[in-house]
């Protein structure tokens, strides 16, 4: 593969992410936002694709192009959502966090106990965790895991269609998304022997809450559900090169966003902890040539970049894109000359250069600027002392966005008129930083 090592996503989180990945068009800085039912998840930008949009599998659907999405990403199929666009196929593997596929058992709370500490109790990520095990009652072989069954679908999709002829598969693994917990071999392998709490579906904000024994299982938690990922997509990758398609086919990997962990004092993805363990994106290109095999690439890229990629090796057009191709670069040519990327995340907005990091609120009231060179640990908030500098960063997000980035207020869940919104509803707000400006 061609790795792409300042790869970064144009908007968080996952649906937001999503826009861009299905149609190669930013969703930065959402202009267009309006809430809708049918979604707890009330955040600027967590919204359907525009109907005057072409998705990618529109695109391919046209040109010939077998189209199907294999998933278990059930925010794709929320009711006011419309990601299926395109495609002639989709499987819903069901069963991922607050899918609403079982009702909860009336025990299953006190069986809980061993996942459950007191900060996590009353708030969503309890109703998260309680949805969660009731969906995933009854699994006994790691291919029950929604991992599992999403790539042994995925294979079993291709033996079906290899004689097709062109096909644009996507595959949308919700995993190595939290609640982690893999089967307990893969554990074992980063935190052998523990004992206590296993917290499996974290309470977002400071990571204080938590005893350097339980933040260090947390994080082998998470090891372990990404080995669990990495094992099944080999699996796959093992089916196409089985079935002799790999020759024939483009292979593109991208994540949407990571995971503070501890870092940084915070756990969670937050709006302003937009920190490189949030930001940075997996992006590997695999091209049937070679092209650009064991290359990795500096330059600055998107996941809709993506987008423009596929399309081009494809030899179809793509009209109105954000995103360009990154054929060019993977064999050794010029590509974009970007000198920053600008991300937004809620209330907040982000950009890097090649020696600046900044995090901003929309309001301006609060800012983060980092020297990327001096401080790789994130330590000295450069905001107050080099205004000149975070001013210059704002003024590169202003440009991005064509103007002013909108600020939204808070939408509260009971106007939407459902109570159970209120059930999964996570504040992202929650323990925000004060003004420092």
């Amino acid at each position: 593969s061609c790795v792409f090592d300042r790869a970064y996503p144009e908007a968080l989180p996952t649906i937001c992410f999503r826009r861009g990945i299905h149609t190669g068009v930013r969703a930065f800085p959402f202009r267009d936002y309006a809430p809708r039912k049918g979604d707890p998840v009330q955040l600027p930008g967590w919204q359907p694709v525009p109907e005057h949009q072409t998705t990618l599998a529109e695109g391919l659907l046209e040109a010939g192009y077998q189209t199907a999405l294999i998933t278990d990403n059930f925010h794709l199929f929320k009711p006011s959502m419309n990601f299926a666009r395109g495609f002639t196929q989709w499987d819903l593997v069901r069963g991922q966090v607050v899918d609403l596929y079982r009702g909860p058992h009336p025990d299953l709370e006190r069986n809980l106990d061993r996942f459950v500490v007191d900060e996590i109790r009353g708030t969503a990520a309890m109703e998260m965790l309680l949805q969660f095990s009731a969906n995933n009652r009854g699994r006994f072989r790691e291919e029950d895991w929604t991992p599992a069954q999403v790539f042994l679908r995925a294979a079993d999709w291709l033996a079906t269609y290899r004689d097709g002829g062109k096909f644009f598969l996507c595959i949308d693994s919700f995993d190595p998304h939290e609640p982690w917990d893999p089967p307990r071999e893969y554990v074992e392998r980063y935190d052998p022997g523990y004992a206590g709490k296993a917290v499996i579906q974290p309470v977002y904000g400071a990571s204080s809450y938590l005893s350097p024994a339980e933040l260090n299982h947390v994080r082998a938690l998470y090891a372990g559900e990404v080995t669990l990922v990495d094992r099944w997509f080999g699996y796959f990758m093992d089916k196409l090169d089985a079935l002799g398609l790999a020759r024939d086919t483009l292979v593109v990997v991208v994540s949407d966003h990571g995971i503070c962990i501890g870092e940084h004092g915070l756990m969670g993805k937050l709006p302003w902890g937009m920190y490189p363990e949030v930001m940075d994106l997996v992006l590997m290109i695999r091209h049937p040539d070679g092209l650009g095999a064991g290359r990795r690439v500096s330059s600055f890229a998107y996941q809709i970049d993506a987008v423009a990629t596929m399309l081009e090796a494809a030899g179809v057009g793509g009209e109105g894109l954000d995103g360009v191709s990154l054929l060019p670069v993977m064999a050794g040519r010029p590509g974009a000359a970007r000198t920053h990327a600008t991300s937004i995340f809620l209330d907040y907005v982000w950009a890097r250069n090649d020696r600046h990091w900044f995090i901003e609120r929309n309001d301006g009231r609060v800012r983060f600027l980092y020297d990327l060179d001096l401080d790789r640990r994130f330590e000295t908030n450069l905001a107050l002392t080099r205004p000149d500098l975070a001013d210059e960063m704002h003024r590169r997000i202003l440009a991005d966005a064509g103007g002013e980035v909108p600020i939204y207020p808070p939408i509260p869940v009971s106007a939407l008129g459902a109570s159970w919104y209120r059930r999964f509803q996570m504040d992202l707000r929650r323990g925000a930083p004060q003004p420092n400006v």
